[in-house]
């Protein structure tokens, strides 16, 4: 019984325990470097919580991420993006999509933040998003209601405005990420993404404890004079023995 049944539990159990933390801790790293992005660009209190809360509806029934989304938040709101109702629909887009061109949604973030700062849609960007949408610039150019070759001419001339592009996006891409999410491979990846929250939870104390003490003993490998002293000792009498034996 014990070599049967408890010994594969027991492993089945261990790897489970695994799981959690490995998924977890990931999780938190994601999201500690996504609110250090957010923080760097001068958001914080009531804005960041504002931020967050459109990251967390906007990928909500999705297989992505919170701190994909706080990803994508980051660099919306540096590409001029305002927090709220156009952040959330913003980042829903994105991860609209990179689910239907099968990219991150760092990847798609940086097409969709470049037209964003530029507040057109170019020939350049109209290409990196055709080639990952196939179909695009014919729901872009019925949008428009023009023809394919004169809706490319004008992109070109930089006519087509970044409304118009995120318009035709959400008709387009719009619902992807969540029907995707229904899908064998969908559920599959949002149950991991559940052990991953569960994980986080268990591990969110631990992580802000350690990483204070890593803050404290970053401080002492930087200012320990005593620590500086022994290293260069340490090494000279290093270097006596290498002569020796050389």
């Amino acid at each position: 019984m014990t070599k049967y049944i408890t010994t594969p539990a027991l492993a089945a159990a261990t790897a489970v325990t695994g799981l959690v933390g490995a998924l977890g801790f990931k999780r938190l790293v994601g999201m500690d470097n996504a609110q250090a992005k957010l923080k760097g660009l001068g958001v914080e209190g009531k804005q960041l919580e504002i931020v967050m809360e459109n990251a967390r509806n906007a990928v909500q029934g999705t297989t992505h991420t919170m701190a994909d989304a706080a990803n994508v938040a980051a660099g919306a709101l540096a590409a001029g993006v305002k927090e709220g109702a156009d952040l959330e629909r913003y980042i829903k887009l994105v991860g609209d999509a990179a689910t239907g061109a099968n990219a991150p949604m760092g990847e798609m973030a940086q097409i969709f933040n470049r037209i964003q700062g530029t507040g057109k849609l170019m020939g350049t960007e109209l290409e990196m998003i055709e080639y990952r949408l196939p179909g695009f610039s014919q729901a872009r150019a019925k949008h428009l209601g023009v023809a394919p070759e004169e809706m490319r001419k004008m992109a070109s001339e930089g006519k087509v405005s970044v409304d118009d592009f995120l318009a035709t996006m959400e008709g387009y891409a719009g619902g992807m990420a969540e029907a995707y999410a229904g899908t064998w491979m969908g559920i599959g990846k949002n149950i991991l993404s559940n052990i991953g929250i569960i994980g986080e939870g268990i591990l969110e104390g631990v992580f802000n404890t350690s990483k204070e003490q890593m803050g404290e003993f970053l401080t002492v490998l930087r200012e320990s004079e005593e620590l500086k002293a022994w290293a260069k000792d340490f090494g000279e009498t290093l270097r006596v023995a290498f002569e020796t034996v050389v």
